[in-house]
């Protein structure tokens, strides 16, 4: 019988599984300038490729996204695993477009597999039964681990004569080691019945927690907007307005973005979810308009841009974390995953919609114009939610009372 990981291992081991899984999605970013000028791609085929990303995390959450709620949480995250090394694998070999979509469908694949487990498994790991510290590290996780990625790719450009060889294959011994990690974790949620007719493509939310999603919607929809202007675009526009720049340096903001998403979790983990929301939503609005005032300047000015780029990594994180602490305490832990599973779908459609309208409008009106007019929308829904939670927050203050 294999040994299994207990108590504080068994949750560092998911933490662990959480950013090698969720990284290995983050590395293709630095190269897709490569990829265009190597392959002969479009802007709008590089589109194309961010597109499949997400419809592949999409179509995977609507139909396995609860499933670690019946079959237990293992046996999805091995299959997260396996779909990410084959998906690094397959961009090794790409040899044009269409195997950079191939390879980015099974990532999404792999994330819309894995993302759902792994927020429900940090629950059923957590220590002495800490529901807030496995809900912050549920929200603040991702960001640190895209962060991760995107700079193991901006370094493997800047030092490797093979910078794809080099970046790829760290990241698929990463996985592998995430692999070995979860054959060694227990199995706190015990099967039960409904796995194949959990497959039916939907998105459910629990009775109970119904109330708690439809505050939090608007934040996961204004923070996961914001994440792809950052991640879809932002690299186009500061290639435009940094020629002479190392690529290593144009992926600086993006990294800084996502390193202060993940120190939100860091700051916030004391506050109650209602006061974490309310800070972190202004800083999505602040960050939101100071990011496309320093795009509409003709230089995009590295101070204002820095500034706009803090503030606004701090509001996505702090909007994701406290949201997902918000449905954690509102969920039973039986369907933990299937809200995890409808939250997801919902903060990847908000990443990858809005991304994908962007770049097909960058070849009409140019990549800057786009990226400010992206940045106005979400300075506009972070305006949205804000005024949706607070109503919701009220509601619910008024019927306990």
């Amino acid at each position: 019988m294999t040994p299994r990981l207990a108590g504080r291992g068994a949750f560092a081991a998911v933490i662990v599984v959480f950013l090698a899984v969720v990284s290995q999605t983050a590395i293709p970013s630095p190269f897709y300038p490569l990829y265009a000028r190597q392959f002969h791609l479009a802007p709008v085929a590089t589109t194309v490729v961010f597109a499949a990303y997400v419809v592949g995390i999409v179509v995977t959450l609507l139909t396995v996204g609860a499933l670690s709620d019946y079959v237990g949480r293992r046996p999805v995250l091995l299959a997260g695993c396996l779909c990410g090394i084959a998906a690094l694998v397959m961009f090794l070999g790409a040899d044009g477009f269409t195997g950079l979509v191939a390879a980015r469908v099974l990532q999404g694949v792999s994330i819309g597999t894995s993302n759902a487990a792994l927020a429900a498994a940090l629950v059923d790991a957590a220590p002495a039964g800490n529901t807030r510290l496995a809900s912050v590290l549920a929200g603040a996780l991702p960001p640190a681990a895209l962060a991760l990625g995107a700079l193991l790719g901006g370094i493997a450009i800047e030092v490797a004569a093979r910078p794809a060889g080099l970046a790829y294959g760290i990241s698929i011994a990463a996985v592998l080691c995430a692999t070995v990690l979860t054959l060694l974790l227990p199995e706190k949620h015990p099967r039960r019945s409904g796995a194949v007719a959990s497959l039916r493509p939907r998105m459910g939310v629990p009775r109970g927690t119904r109330r708690a999603f439809t505050a939090v919607v608007g934040s996961l929809i204004a923070g996961w907007a914001m994440a792809g202007l950052y991640l879809a675009l932002m690299p186009s526009v500061l290639a435009a307005a940094w020629p002479q720049a190392a690529p290593l340096a144009r992926e600086l903001p993006l990294s800084a973005f996502l390193s202060f998403a993940a120190l939100a979790g860091a700051v916030l983990i004391r506050m109650r979810e209602h006061t974490a929301i309310i800070i972190a939503l202004p800083a999505l609005i602040i960050g939101a308009g100071v990011a496309g005032w320093a795009i509409v300047l003709p230089t995009v000015p590295t101070t204002l841009l820095a500034a706009g780029t803090v503030i606004a990594g701090f509001g996505f994180g702090g909007t994701f974390q406290a949201s997902l602490r918000h449905l954690v305490a509102a969920t039973e832990p039986g369907a933990l995953a299937t809200v995890m599973a409808a939250a997801l779908t919902i903060a990847f459609l908000a990443f990858g919609l809005p991304a994908v309208a962007a770049g097909a409008l960058v070849p009409a009106v140019g990549v800057s114009n786009v990226a400010v007019g992206y940045a106005g929308f979400v300075f506009l829904v972070a305006i949205v939610a804000t005024a949706v939670y607070l109503a919701a927050h009220q509601t619910g203050r008024t019927r306990r009372t």
